[in-house]
């Protein structure tokens, strides 16, 4: 069969997501190659993977969007670290292609170099990506504040104004990069840095509707999956052996963004509610929070172990867990620190699978009110959760995959039988 090779950023959190999509690959018999995240490489290769770790560059470079003031200066932040990989991205990908002569390429949407060495080879490609993609489609808001949809000619002529705007800071931050290094590879440049997402032949993007937007029409290359929950394989921890109550699961982000005060106002404002609350305090030292008699805090704690005692989820707006706890129907309180994390924490709102909360207003009573008001929803993430299942999961992501690899199957074919087509031709004239 064929070999496809991959490359992540250096996050779990864009890792995971795909795992179960390159498990059904590999049960098809298709060889894969991972290029990712130093600690996670054991774990692909107990899989039956090969794994192999990106440099030291790559593998130490962190988000420091969590210092900005305002969801702007995030952005800026945030296109800032992915420019500076760029060359990184491009020169890795180029070699691991070298070294394992794949059939196929997939990489990561946030390593802008790995795309354009992706389309500079020449090979069959695709990109993924778990969070939600900034397509700036005419009927959505700008993407990147987690703004509410509008209706009418002034939401209209707001989302036109804003939309300008904000493309104009990914352009001033990354356009000249970007063609700089796709034109000294071969490519033509872009008008945009958003027109990224027009160059791969397809896009797998693992969330779905209802959580993400309805649309008139999608692009033709974009395809949503839904949600791709794998997590590594860890025994369930006796740390909750003698929990009885139902628990609130609350999740501080594993890249680091400053949001303990999460899990601190989530501690005092359950107390003595009949919850026991459950803080994950990924990138963040646990000895940092003040438990009370109802709450454990552990640094990590597989979600999946726990999940289906949980009553509500708490968290930050990270795509994996709020995906997770939907997919479980469970009720979610996000409360946005940055990055994505507003677009996911209004698509919950608009969905209406779970309350929103700002870090500005986060204070005991506040979350206390939204938590109640989240587990009153009844039935709607059950169906939300019915809703994201249909979307085809890991086998609809792999038959897409699959259908780039036929495209270039049937290419080379062709291309051999017109070759010995002008061949014969040569002989008989």
């Amino acid at each position: 069969m064929s070999t496809i090779a991959v490359m992540t950023s250096p996050a779990k959190g864009h890792l995971y997501p795909l795992v179960d999509t390159l498990i059904k690959l590999r049960s098809r018999g298709h060889s894969i190659v991972v290029k990712t995240l130093s600690s996670e490489t054991q774990t692909l290769e107990d899989l039956g993977f090969t794994a192999i770790p990106l440099s030291d560059t790559l593998n130490d470079a962190q988000l420091d969007d969590w210092q900005a003031t305002n969801s702007i200066g995030a952005l800026n932040a945030v296109l800032r670290q992915l420019v500076s990989r760029m060359p990184h991205d491009f020169r890795e990908l180029t070699s691991l292609i070298a070294e394992t002569q794949p059939d196929m390429v997939m990489v990561d949407f946030t390593t802008f170099g790995g795309q354009i060495a992706a389309e500079a080879s020449g090979l069959p490609w695709a990109l993924w990506s778990p969070p939600f993609l900034p397509l700036n489609l005419p009927d959505d808001p700008p993407f990147g504040m987690g703004l509410k949809r509008s209706t009418g000619t002034t939401g209209a002529l707001r989302d036109k104004a804003l939309r300008r705007v904000l493309t104009h800071l990914w352009d001033r931050f990354s356009i000249r990069d970007v063609n700089a290094l796709r034109t000294t590879h071969g490519l033509e440049p872009l008008r945009h840095t958003t027109d990224l997402l027009q160059r791969p032949p397809a896009i797998i993007n693992f969330t779905a509707e209802p959580l993400e937007y309805s649309r008139k029409q999608w692009p033709d290359n974009v395809h949503l999956v839904g949600p791709g929950t794998w997590s590594p394989p860890v025994s369930d921890s006796d740390v909750l052996r003698d929990v009885t109550d139902p628990i609130a699961l609350v999740t501080c982000s594993t890249e680091f963004q400053d949001d303990a005060e999460l899990g601190q106002v989530a501690i005092d404002a359950l107390e003595g509610t009949g919850l026991h609350t459950v803080v994950t305090t990924g990138a963040l030292d646990p000895l940092t929070f003040r438990p009370k008699s109802q709450a454990t805090v552990v640094d990590f704690l597989s979600h999946d172990a726990i999940l289906d005692r949980c009553a509500v989820v708490i968290c930050h707006g990270g795509m994996g867990i709020t995906q997770k706890a939907l997919v479980k129907g469970i009720p979610i309180v996000v409360v946005p620190f940055g990055r994505d994390q507003r677009e996911v924490a209004e698509r919950v709102r608009h969905c209406r699978a779970g309350e929103v909360l700002s870090p500005t207003k986060l204070t005991a009573s506040a979350l206390h009110s939204k938590v109640t008001a989240a587990r009153a929803l009844k039935s709607r993430p059950a169906a939300v959760a019915r809703q994201l299942a249909r979307a085809g999961g890991a086998e609809r992501a792999a038959d897409i995959i699959e259908s780039q690899l036929a495209h270039r199957t049937t290419s080379r074919a062709t291309s051999q039988r017109a070759s010995k087509t002008t061949a014969v031709q040569a002989v008989i004239s």
